[in-house]
């Protein structure tokens, strides 16, 4: 033993309780007598700091002493109940430390006023436990549990029960799971001890263990070991191996039972196992399982089998469904649910995947694998090849795909963007040329290029105003668009371009018709000869006039 003589304490006093909480690390400690009669205090001793706290709460039970403690650690809060302050108590209080607050319960059914009684916590019944004490009257012998979520008092009435007592101790064993009592005052000194429950298990129980998931139906094959500890004699521990494709308890299948390591096989998504203990009478004690050890080896997944059957072998395509996946077993059975009922659209499904490997891999991998999304988009475009590949490559902005499609097949527009809406994919404009991407396939023009004619005029004007992005002269009147628009002629009639008829009016005649008409290439192509071979003279003239000069 060790006096710590802390600074500052708690002033000198008997008949307090206290409990220890495990959250906060510290002893708490309320009420008894001191100098001044009954005390109401409550106080906190950090044993690691050796240092006791007055934590003056703004509301706690009145002063009292003689009542019990006891720590409830699945609510974090200390139970108090009884004493007696002016006279015998039953209130039921909790304390939280970290909140410094207490809080008076009133549950509807309590024991009777008492004090002098003894209090646990029992960690597998997940409730205190009380006995006896006293009050004016006598003594008591009851067994009462308390459940603090439910905010429940209950008489337990066992058959059999030590004697009326007041003043017993009371600790709780967790290798028996019991509850031990020793001594107490019933009229006399007692020297007894008890442990509560007396029979702790019953003659049959078993006990099933969390569920291991495969993630997919399929064949399983293993062997399981178990360890018992503590086997009473004349007593029998078997274990079963259950199945089952929900997670349902109602739902598992269990095999045999077995009292040793044993094989086993099933098809499933879910496994457990079940322990099963009996005897032919209650039992103080019980078996342990110390270790479980199941290995297992999966085969292949149903749905994979249905993929098979489906596929008639196509290894190539089989090979494709894993390259796709990312071998990601979750995101093929997903496919597969989206698909189960409907073997007309798998089939149409497979018969396009199966020519088109890189654009449903890039689609299948921008919709993050839901299948349904996929499977929506393939069904509105009626299976479209070209359709479909150009979703991918928008949702995927691949242009090497874009530049290879053919506008041709691309057919309803309106209906491709509402389908990239849904998939939530924006159409980019690679070339800034104010088409979208879309527009450009749709057209035929250059996702790359601002004019795809080269005739000065960018492509979304040429939409805009009419005429073909993809012919540098719409109306074939040997002017480019471009030049046309410059001279403020129509590029979509060939009757008016550059250098067309003009009129003149006289006020006293009739009027007179001027005509120039528009050069053709054979003019432009002499005037081009007489000006170069004009260019030539004149060159042979001055270097004769240059040599004659030096002479």
């Amino acid at each position: 033993w060790t006096n710590m003589n802390p600074s500052t304490r708690p002033s000198a006093r008997y008949g307090h309780s206290m409990g220890y909480d495990a959250d906060s690390h510290r002893v708490v400690l309320f009420g008894g007598f001191d100098s001044g009669g009954r005390d109401g205090e409550t106080w906190t001793y950090d044993l690691a700091s050796n240092t006791w706290t007055n934590m003056n709460p703004t509301t706690s039970p009145s002063a009292r002493a003689y009542q019990s403690m006891a720590y409830d650690p699945d609510s974090h809060r200390v139970v108090l109940f009884g004493g007696i302050d002016s006279e015998p108590n039953n209130e039921t209080w909790t304390y939280d430390v970290i909140g410094n607050t207490w809080t008076n319960m009133d549950p509807t059914t309590s024991p009777s006023a008492r004090y002098w009684h003894s209090m646990v916590y029992n960690p597998d019944s997940h409730r205190v436990v009380l006995f006896g004490g006293r009050d004016y009257d006598g003594l008591y012998n009851e067994t009462w549990t308390y459940d603090l979520a439910r905010n429940t008092w209950i008489n337990m009435n066992p058959s059999t029960v030590p004697s009326a007592r007041y003043w017993p101790s009371m600790v709780y064993d967790p290798d028996s799971h019991r509850v031990v009592l020793f001594g107490g005052n019933d009229g006399g000194y007692d020297d007894e001890t008890w442990v509560y429950p007396a029979n702790r298990y019953c003659q049959q129980g078993r006990f099933d263990s969390q569920l291991i998931d495969v993630e997919n139906i399929c064949t399983i094959t293993g062997e399981i070991s178990w360890t018992p500890s503590g086997q009473p004699s004349e007593t029998v521990l078997e274990v079963q191996i259950g199945f089952s494709n929900t997670t349902h308890d109602v739902d598992f299948i269990y095999d045999l039972s077995h009292t040793s390591d044993f094989t086993f096989d099933g098809r499933a998504r879910y496994l457990r196992y079940r322990a099963v203990f009996q005897s032919d009478a209650n039992q103080v004690f019980t078996s342990n399982l110390e270790t479980v050890s199941i290995y297992y080896t999966l085969g292949i997944p149903d749905y994979i089998e249905v993929f098979l059957a489906y596929l008639d072998g196509n290894a190539t395509l089989i090979q494709h469904l894993i390259d796709w996946s990312g071998g990601n077993a979750t995101l093929l059975n997903n496919l597969f649910d989206s698909m189960a009922g409907n073997a007309t659209l798998l089939q149409e499904v497979i018969g396009w995947l199966d020519g088109n490997h890189s654009a449903i891999e890039a689609l299948f991998t921008y919709v993050e694998g839901n299948a349904t999304l996929l499977l929506q988009t393939i069904s509105v475009l009626d299976s479209n090849t070209t359709q479909i590949q150009l979703v991918a490559a928008l949702a995927t902005a691949n242009y090497e795909w874009l530049q290879g499609l053919n506008s041709t097949a691309i057919g309803n527009i309106t209906e491709i963007r509402d389908v990239l809406a849904q998939l939530g994919v924006t159409v980019g404009d690679l070339d800034y040329d104010g088409l979208d991407d879309l527009d450009e396939i749709f057209y035929g023009t250059d996702i790359q290029c601002i004019d795809t004619d080269c005739d000065n005029l960018n492509d979304a004007f040429e939409i805009k105003i009419g005429t073909n992005p993809l012919d540098d002269d719409s109306d074939a009147d040997t002017y480019f668009d471009g030049i046309e628009v410059m001279y403020g002629t129509d590029p979509l009639d060939s009757n008016d371009y550059p250098g067309m008829e003009t009129s003149t009016t006289t006020p006293t005649s009739a009027p007179i018709s001027t005509t120039t008409p528009p050069p053709d290439e054979s003019s432009i192509l002499a005037l081009i000869l007489i000006v170069g071979i004009g260019a030539v003279a004149v060159a042979i003239v001055l270097i004769l006039v240059f040599m004659k000069k030096r002479r």
